[in-house]
């Protein structure tokens, strides 16, 4: 049903962009704009991707919809709900591996500026597209508004899920997700044995350290094994460094984005509350909020069918 053109390397061809219905004539970047944004983005880091299309041929001028993971997440966690919206909206959907996550590029930097800059350079030199709508959970959901304040032009609607700009108040979910670089530092890796065992044994090992066994699985799809050797995929060193960083995104006093946008929150979480929305309002003055009852911070994963009847209406008819 639908169709994926990926190189060997994870990401769509060039000569594949170039014919990907998304592009109408007026979404193709210019090659002045691209001359300037490659003197400008020298930081930016390449980015693997993956494209879903839809059956049917998207409606011409229809914008694709980029989608973003959270902190030690990849691309892979947007799969499957990606094929679906892509059935269901006959958009062009995108999901991305940030800078040290999935198959993306590494690096010492990771602020939140640096990532957006990566997914502005993705979509004017490797996409080809100088507009989208934007989806991005957590730390990608920071990523967004990040790029929604630096370039608001290049994008038409925003979805930011289980995140604000606001610091999240502290909680057992947030201080162990710190503590995940060092259990995945400290996990016994043996080459002698198999990925699948590793990851069954090192399942039952971290249950005192991670009890949440959804969580112990995720982490555990950065494991991964080539040429015989098993290594975490996440760059440890760059999230170890940068974790303050990635606790809070600021936004410059006077900022706004004036665009549609849609704050999605499970209700079990502690990352997006209520009590915060009049602040986010001041950024974002065209937000609307919608919360997931029974739902914690991997709001997507935990209650997809609630998560796309919320999210699909918004983003029907998006040009």
């Amino acid at each position: 049903m639908l169709v994926q053109m990926l190189s060997r390397n994870g990401s769509l061809t060039s000569k594949a962009l170039r014919h990907c219905p998304c592009h109408s004539k007026h979404q193709i970047v210019s090659q002045a704009m691209l001359a300037v944004r490659r003197y400008s983005d020298q930081r930016a880091v390449s980015l693997s991707y993956d494209v879903h299309e839809p059956k049917q041929s998207t409606a011409s001028g229809s914008h694709p919809i980029l989608f973003l993971h959270g902190l030690y997440g990849s691309r892979k966690n947007w799969e499957s709900l990606g094929k679906r919206m892509a059935f269901e909206l006959s958009r062009t959907i995108v999901t991305i591996d940030a800078r040290n996550h999935g198959q993306s590029s590494h690096s010492s930097t990771m602020s939140y500026e640096a990532m957006a800059n990566d997914v502005l350079t993705l979509m004017e030199l490797d996409l080809m597209i100088d507009r989208c709508d934007l989806v991005g959970h957590s730390m990608g959901g920071r990523t967004a508004m990040a790029l929604a304040m630096s370039h608001p032009e290049a994008l038409n609607k925003l979805v930011v899920v289980d995140v604000s700009h606001i610091p999240v108040k502290l909680s057992d979910d947030v201080t162990q997700a710190a503590d995940y670089v060092q259990i995945m530092r400290d996990a016994k890796l043996d080459n002698s044995v198999s990925l699948s065992q590793t990851k069954r044994d090192l399942g039952t090992q971290l249950q005192t350290a991670i009890p949440n066994v959804g969580v112990r699985n995720f982490l555990l799809t950065n494991l991964v094994q080539e040429e015989g050797r098993l290594r975490w995929r996440v760059n440890l060193d760059a999230l170890e460094a940068n974790m303050e960083h990635l606790r809070r995104l600021h936004l410059p006093p006077g900022a706004s984005f004036t665009g549609d946008t849609l704050f999605v929150g499970g209700a079990n979480s502690t990352y997006l509350r209520p009590e915060d929305y009049p602040e986010i309002k001041t950024f974002f003055p065209n937000a609307s909020f919608a919360s997931i009852e029974g739902a914690g911070h991997w709001v997507h994963s935990e209650k997809p069918a609630e998560f796309l009847n919320a999210i699909l209406p918004f983003l029907r008819d998006s040009s």
